[in-house]
């Protein structure tokens, strides 16, 4: 399974005593922040990328490349984090949460308002071929799920019972999944 399975690990020791046993398994040296240094560290122990936090600077996903090292980003919980990491060309993005990663941002719905405090507003531009919606948490557990025939908009209204925070309008169209950000203050 060397061409399945990454192994990562703070430790540079390990990771050269991992590519020294086998050269074909892939290592990535992982960096709370990732530094130029670091990139030239990977590339001495013959690592196949880095990994770093989402704060780490845009400019080093450019310099690694050039050095032929994968970028790696983690650990993600938001969709819309990861997307935008992605639109800077990061290789990987980690997280707890992949059956939010997979999911696609075509602007099929309208939001309003958002943030919101007592309700919202959810417009779908195509209403009749919607196939499901409901609002999600950021662990993917639903707090409300959405009947058919859906209302044109929707209204949720959290209420009382419901912590305020980030949820996810989430939505089927075309046997395709979609999601927006919301925040309930």
């Amino acid at each position: 399974m060397t061409d399945q399975v990454y192994l990562m690990s703070y430790n540079v020791e390990k990771l050269r005593r991992i590519r020294s046993i086998d050269p074909q398994i892939k290592t990535i040296l992982i960096k709370n922040t990732l530094t130029t240094i670091d990139l030239e560290v990977a590339i001495e122990i013959g690592a196949f990328g880095v990994s770093g936090s989402y704060i780490s600077p845009v400019s080093l996903i450019r310099k690694a490349h050039d050095k032929d090292l994968q970028f790696w980003v983690g650990i993600i919980s938001d969709p819309g984090k990861a997307e935008s990491l992605l639109r800077y060309n990061v290789d990987a993005v980690i997280t707890d949460y992949p059956q939010l990663m997979t999911m696609s941002t075509k602007r099929e719905i309208s939001i309003s308002p958002n943030p919101f405090s007592k309700e919202i507003s959810i417009r779908f531009i195509n209403p009749e071929i919607v196939q499901e919606v409901c609002i999600i948490d950021t662990q993917g557990s639903i707090i409300q799920k959405f009947n058919k025939p859906y209302n044109n908009p929707i209204i949720w209204q959290p209420g009382c019972k419901i912590s305020k925070g980030i949820f996810l309008v989430y939505f089927i169209m075309n046997d395709e999944i979609f999601f927006e950000k919301i925040l309930y203050f």
